[in-house]
């Protein structure tokens, strides 16, 4: 996240509190800010939607809690898992599902390129992982 969606992640902080029925203040809302602005907004208000569904709602405590910096990470990293599914070339019937497709140069030899669902699972990748700025990641 950037500085600038603070005000945004505000909102969503304060939406989040409202649903387990307590009050959040400013000290509190740039304590999660700072613990998670190394991922996109988009990403941590998906996670803290998904920490919230994936709670016992049994436990009458937990319920009124706002989730864990480390309960949004987890969120996160399922979210992460299912978007970059790598499994998703498979069923590519392009590439036959090793993710690359063969082509051939105006000589006649052949050359192997990334075939378009491998190139969307790098997108995702790009997009979500906070350790690479430059969007450079292995596969």
């Amino acid at each position: 996240m950037k500085f600038a969606d603070k005000p945004d992640f505000s909102k969503k902080m304060i939406e989040v509190a409202a649903v387990v029925g307590r009050a959040i203040d400013d000290v509190e809302i740039s304590a999660y800010f700072n613990r998670l602005v190394e991922y996109p907004l988009d990403l941590v208000c998906k996670a803290f939607d998904r920490a919230l569904d994936n709670r016992d709602n049994e436990d009458i405590y937990l319920a009124t809690l706002i989730p864990t910096d480390g309960e949004i990470r987890k969120a996160i990293s399922a979210i992460f898992a299912e978007e970059i599914d790598l499994g998703a070339t498979i069923g590519c019937e392009k590439c036959k599902g090793t993710g690359f497709i063969l082509g051939e140069r105006n000589d006649g030899s052949t050359f192997a390129e990334r075939c378009e669902c491998l190139l969307a699972i790098i997108e995702v990748k790009k997009k979500y992982d906070p350790k690479r700025k430059d969007g450079r990641r292995k596969l």
